[in-house]
Order: C-alpha cells, then structure tokens, then sequence
C-alpha cells in the first residue's frame, strides 16, 4: 500500500538525501550486507539489533550509524513518504517540496490525483506530472489527466499571449499533450466527449477549471455551420477580460 513501502529500491536514495555521511553506494551496501528484504526489516534491525548498524560502519563512523538508526525508527510518516516518492523515480529535493506541501497526505493527494502538482508547483507542467502519474499507474483515460490536459492548453495559450481558445484548437492541442497523434484512443471525437462531461460535472459541483463563452455573448461571429464559435478560458482570465470590457464601456 501507498503508505506502507516495501520495496527497497526507494531506500538508498531515502538515507543517501537524509543522513549525513552516507551516500547511495554504502545505503545499497547497507542493505545487502544486513540482507534486508523490505522496509520493515530494515526498521527491525536498526531498532531491535542495532549492534549490526554499529558493526556495519565500525567505530570511527559511530555517529554516522546513530543516524541512520534514528532515520530509520523517527517520524515513520515522513520516511514512508520520502521512500516511496523515491520509488516512483521522484527526485529528492522535489519528494521533500511534496512532502512541505502536503505533509501526511501527500501518498494519499497523489494517488488520487497528481496532476495536482500543476497547480501546486510552479516547475511542474503536464509533462512531468503526466510522468509521475503513470508511474503511480494512474489511467491514461483517467477524467484527472483529461482535465490537467485542457487546463494546461489554457495556460500555454495564456502565457503565448491569448486569453482563450476556440474548442477545436484546445481539443487540438491537449490531444498533443495526451498522445493523440499516436493513440489512437484519443481521438478527436473521445477528448470532445471528455471535455462536455468535465464541463458539465465542473458546473454541477460549481468547481472552475476552465469556463466557456459562446461568441455570440458579445460579437456576432459564426462558425462553418452557422452557429456560435465556443471559447475556453481559464477563469481568471474570463473574469479580468470582464472587468476590462467593464471598465471600457464606462468610458463611453
């Protein structure tokens, strides 16, 4: 389970980041020499039989054993965290920003949802964070990494200097980030299925990811078949395009 680790690979990055004067080599070394097997075990011994941790790194490094003893028996909610940040390729500087930011719920937070991290950290966009959620084994048809694809478009399109995007193009686009040029399960019919159903699901749980306007609100622009064009955008840029329209037709 997410909250109980037990694979190993994770623990030689956790001690390497975590105590000071052990390094990944000599963690790997530590828990083949004491035959670990799990995460367990190695809480076992540095509790239990600490004589191995101590005989392990000899006297001269007695201090450096202490600390991998107390890293090891203290603060069991933040070691399982870490350790199985490390499991799933997480970096150790970006697996403790994780950890600050959500604290006992980060295994939980991102289980459910790590496309989360988009919104939370500024350094992560949908790539990585679409790398950590299939390491997690998140669904590529999950309705989170659907969502993350079209508020990112968005974004990208805001910082490119739009303030919103046509549905064709934001279907266009997120079916980029989501492989839809090579899966041929992203088709262009199944990310537009997905898109009405969040939207819908958004305004009936009042929950703003991205909001709609039809052209016709404000200017009479039609499409091929003669019906509105639909824009997306990101609520905040909808609600400030508002307040400068606002502004505007005081002044006239």
């Amino acid at each position: 389970e997410a909250t109980r680790p037990t694979e190993l690979s994770g623990i030689a990055p956790y001690l390497a980041n975590n105590v000071k004067g052990v390094g990944e080599v000599t963690a790997k070394k530590l828990v083949e020499s004491l035959q670990i097997k799990d995460i367990d075990s190695l809480v076992s011994v540095c509790r239990d039989e600490k004589d191995k941790i101590y005989q392990f790194f000899g006297e001269k490094k007695r201090k450096v054993a202490e600390n991998v003893i107390t890293a090891m028996v203290t603060d069991e909610i933040f070691r399982n965290v870490m350790i199985f940040l490390h499991e799933h390729n997480i970096p150790p500087r970006f697996a403790k920003k994780i950890y600050e930011k959500y604290g006992s719920a980060s295994l939980s937070n991102l289980m459910e949802n790590p496309y989360r991290l988009i919104a939370d950290f500024r350094q992560v966009g949908f790539l990585r964070a679409d790398a950590i959620a299939q390491k997690l084994g998140l669904p590529n048809t999950s309705p989170f990494r659907m969502e993350a694809a079209f508020v990112y478009s968005l974004e990208v399109a805001q910082e490119d200097g739009h303030c919103c995007l046509p549905r064709d193009q934001l279907i266009d686009k997120s079916r980029d980030l989501l492989s839809g040029k090579t899966d041929p399960t992203f088709s262009r019919e199944f990310v537009l299925e997905q898109l009405r159903l969040i939207y819908k699901k958004n305004r009936d749980t009042k929950k703003e990811s991205f909001l709609i306007r039809e052209t016709s609100a404000f200017l009479n622009i039609k499409t091929e078949n003669n019906t509105p064009e639909i824009l997306f955008y990101l609520p905040e840029v909808l609600r400030m395009e508002d307040e400068v329209s606002g502004f505007i037709a005081s002044l006239l």
